[in-house]
């Protein structure tokens, strides 16, 4: 009986520690991507007199 409560306890610390992990790891994505996102420079819009879009004929 004492070997089994053992044996349920690891496993609850187990399960309990890969849980963390995988939230921590999330939410550390979530920075991460989130401050990328801040620090990409807004595209500036192509302006209609260049060359590339006038047409030439």
């Amino acid at each position: 009986m004492a070997g089994s409560s053992l044996a349920a306890a690891e496993l609850l610390l187990v399960v309990g520690l890969l849980g963390w992990f995988f939230y921590s790891q999330q939410a550390a994505s979530k920075r991460t991507a989130q401050l990328k996102q801040e620090q990409e420079p807004t595209p500036t819009p192509a302006s209609d007199s260049s060359p590339s879009t006038r047409d030439q004929h």
